[in-house]
């Protein structure tokens, strides 16, 4: 009677939720059935109490397959001629997680010969609580791989260009990444250039900087 989703979103734990009400099977007439049907004997008195728990054998998205079940107890004057057996593993997976990746936006001066390596950096919005980056691997080195796709003559030309840096390079796992752009600013070699530090909080979060 126990049932489970055939998935759940990660969120770093093995929790998995239940549903239905647990009970024993149909009971067979004294003296019929065999000893491994499971199903008590009409006129033993049986009772099944205790909240169901699930747990999936794993948190991870690569190794999570089946859903084992527990929380129940079974009482009664017959109890003694029964053990209460374990369900089955419930077959149900974990998916990965979205995780927002965005290229922090960046400047520097007129007349840039190349890119540069990182620029300045990405944010991240999806982490579950207690994981960061060291959480995630990457297709090269600790951190995403941004590209531009400033042309020669942007490089060259003052001027901010919106989403023309663009994250990539994280493997996959328990995090799904989303990748946005990010934009980047020419600025007139006669210009002061001040960078505040970036910050990415949830929404009803104050942000620090």
């Amino acid at each position: 009677g126990l049932t489970a989703p055939a998935s759940k979103t990660y969120d770093g734990t093995t929790t998995a939720t239940v549903s239905g009400t647990a009970s024993l099977k149909t009971a067979s007439v004294p003296g019929a059935g065999n000893s491994t049907d499971g199903k008590p004997y009409a006129g033993d008195l049986l009772t099944l109490s205790g909240s169901p728990v699930g747990t999936y054998n794993s948190k991870d998205v690569a190794t999570a397959s089946s859903i084992a079940f527990t929380g129940m107890t079974m009482s009664g004057p017959s109890t003694g001629n029964y053990t209460l057996s374990s369900y089955a593993p419930y077959a149900a997976t974990i998916t990965p997680k979205d995780l927002t990746v965005k290229a922090n936006n960046d400047a520097n001066f007129f007349a840039i010969p190349t890119d540069t390596l990182g620029f300045n950096g990405v944010s991240y919005l999806g982490f579950v609580t207690g994981e960061s980056t060291a959480n995630l691997s990457f297709t090269s080195g600790t951190a995403p791989t941004i590209t531009s796709s400033l042309s020669a003559s942007q490089r060259s030309t003052p001027g901010t260009y919106t989403n023309v840096l663009t994250p990539s390079g994280i493997n996959s796992g328990n995090y799904h990444p989303v990748y946005q752009s990010g934009d980047f600013t020419v600025i007139p070699a006669d210009t002061l250039l001040i960078r505040a530090g970036n910050s990415t909080v949830a929404y009803g979060t104050s942000a620090s900087i």
